[in-house]
């Protein structure tokens, strides 16, 4: 995918459900290359001409299984690595990649696929290391890794595991990396995610929270999270939500202000949903709603400091997309 920077901040939301492959190019290391994607949407796409191009792919590569047919992961790995051989990619944002399961070694498999790239990511789950992961593959030739780590979507980002933006059943996360680009001398940082699919109060203070660590905001400043709001960020994931929904009222026949009580609570909720035991605080069954626009995408990019990639590249992905 190739794209044009705009006036908006130094930032793109790659808000996608599979492959995609975007480049940046120049000194800033989210100005758009050239590069297209064939019709099929499968095969990769041509490495564009500019040599200082940065390419970005994001994939729900789906958890390791020996189910029957297709969802057995030894049928798809063998595409996985075709396709990651012909993609020359220099950065990969995975979700749902697990270490062992089935029988399987997920995690070893696909470091085995990008050869001399090195990972940073973890377990979402403050206990289990074979929960799933939003990490971050990466070619160190071309880039090196300055800082970054973990953090939970969660009022208590720093405490692995933690629950409370309304979410049910898991915890949701994401792994953010500082890079320096060899190529240009240019710093940025990714960040990978993987938003909540059931509650979209959730999804919205996730994205909130993106946001506010991308601009810089005072709510999200005790969060323990380093990112720099002053570097272009990329952020990948699967957001579990439709990108051309920009409104979704709640309730639906009003039309003002957004509000989240979270937000003016939010260190106190750190305070309870950072010490709680898991079996108690993995679980927000009477969350208090979001008032206003709580689509994540009017978060990110309507409202928000995002580009999205879809919008901006030279070379349109072919319909359908989700």
């Amino acid at each position: 995918m190739s794209f044009t920077a705009s006036a908006r901040p130094a930032a793109i939301a790659i808000i996608i459900y599979s492959t995609l492959l975007s480049g940046c190019t120049g000194s800033d290391p989210v100005a758009p290359p050239e590069a297209s994607i064939p019709a099929s949407g499968l095969v990769a796409a041509t490495r564009p001409g500019n040599a200082k191009a940065l390419r970005v792919m994001t994939w729900n590569v789906r958890y390791a299984s020996d189910a029957d047919g297709y969802e057995n992961w030894a049928v798809r790995r063998s595409d996985m690595a075709e396709l990651l051989a012909a993609s020359d990619i220099d950065i990969l944002g995975v979700q749902e990649m697990v270490a062992e399961q089935d029988g399987f070694r997920q995690h070893e498999d696909i470091h085995a696929m990008l050869p001399g790239f090195e990972y940073i990511g973890r377990s979402r789950s403050s206990d289990d290391p074979n929960d799933e992961h939003s990490g971050i593959f990466y070619n160190p030739e071309r880039l090196e890794l300055i800082t970054g780590g973990s953090f939970w979507l969660s009022p208590a980002p720093s405490t692995p595991g933690s629950f409370g933006y309304g979410n049910q059943y898991t915890p949701r996360m994401a792994t953010w990396a500082q890079f320096l680009d060899k190529a240009t001398g240019a710093e940025f940082t990714h960040v990978n995610t993987h938003l909540d699919h059931k509650n979209q109060d959730a999804q919205y203070r996730s994205a909130d929270q993106f946001a506010g660590y991308a601009e810089g905001d005072p709510v999200y400043a005790n969060d323990g999270v380093d990112i720099d709001p002053d570097l272009p960020m990329v952020l990948t994931g699967d957001f579990n939500y439709a990108r051309y929904d920009e409104e979704s009222w709640y309730p639906e026949d009003y039309r003002g202000e957004t509000r989240d009580p979270y937000r003016s609570i939010r260190q106190s909720l750190a305070r309870v949903f950072g010490t709680l035991p898991p079996t108690i605080a993995q679980y927000d069954p009477v969350p208090v709603p979001v008032v206003g626009n709580r689509s994540p995408y009017h978060r990110l990019v309507t409202d928000g400091p995002f580009l999205d990639a879809f919008d901006v590249s030279e070379a349109p992905i072919p319909e359908p997309i989700g």
